[in-house]
């Protein structure tokens, strides 16, 4: 049985060395679609070079780093001293239900129009940065947006793995995917059948790692099978970037730079043949 394989890199528009580190490995057939960061430091640079080589780019929706597309005196629930919350703060007002879904919903018509302006065009999915999309009070708002504008596709990161080997946030994420499915099945946006990328991301990506992913999560079961490998491939950034407050410590370490060489491997390829991966982008399924 043959496997339709989507190798999304997530951030591009995060920085120049994320972004060349994304080229790169499309050019090197070893990416098919990525997702780019509205508000990242390179955004709209990197948004229109992909366009340019045939990249397909994704909407990667962002609610907590670095400044917001609206004024941030408009979303007071979202923001502090003009910027997004973090991750961590951000978690804790979505399980204490103190985000304003009217806010999310701002900001996220705000970043689809920014891609539009730029591009003419809808992006054919959106998925969300830290995985926002999938929690309480972003999912229902979202998939309402991209239901009334007809985006079809997102991502539902919904892996079959050893949780305690995740952080706290997320097992958090985990535990949200399957009310996140029904809102968005109710809604009528798709996603793939599976999913991997939480249990190999950075130092943990090996052949060994991404064997065992394939294995838990290949259904083995509907015919053309869809499956959406998250991969996060740059270069080690040298200290500017980021959405607005500066670059992260993932940026700044050494393991975008392990994605992206475990993407370029011969083993990695022969890994695609072993378990009949045919790769392809959202925009073809």
């Amino acid at each position: 049985m043959a496997y339709r394989l989507i190798i999304n890199a997530d951030d591009l528009g995060y920085n120049e060395e994320r972004d060349k580190g994304i080229f790169e490995c499309f050019e090197d057939g070893r990416i098919s679609d990525c997702s780019v960061l509205a508000n990242g430091s390179t955004s709209q640079k990197a948004l229109l070079h992909a366009r340019q080589i045939g990249l397909p780019v994704g909407l990667h929706f962002n609610l907590t780093e670095g400044k917001p597309l609206c004024p941030a005196e408009n979303l007071p629930s979202l923001t502090e001293n003009g910027l997004f919350l973090g991750r961590l703060r951000f978690m804790d007002k979505i399980k204490a239900g103190t985000v304003d879904s009217i806010e999310i919903t701002g900001e996220l018509l705000a970043q689809i129009k920014w891609y539009f302006d730029i591009t003419g065009s809808l992006p054919h999915h959106i998925d969300g940065h830290q995985h926002v999309h999938v929690m309480p009070s972003v999912r229902e708002a979202f998939a309402d947006v991209l239901n009334k504008k007809g985006i079809k596709w997102t991502r539902l990161p919904r892996e079959i793995c050893d949780q305690s080997e995740c952080s706290n946030p997320l097992q958090y994420v985990l535990s949200q995917c399957q009310a996140a499915s029904e809102i968005f099945s109710g809604h009528g946006v798709k996603f793939t059948d599976s999913f991997i990328g939480l249990s190999v991301m950075g130092g943990k990506m090996t052949i060994k790692t991404i064997t065992s992913a394939l294995k838990c999560n290949l259904k083995q079961t509907a015919q053309n099978e869809t499956i959406e490998f998250m991969v996060h491939p740059g270069y080690k950034c040298k200290g500017f970037g980021g959405c607005g407050s500066g670059p992260d410590d993932f940026s700044m370490s050494v393991e975008r730079e392990h994605e992206m060489n475990m993407l370029r491997s011969d083993e990695w390829k022969k890994l695609q043949k072993d378990f009949t991966l045919e790769v392809c982008s959202y925009n073809e399924l």
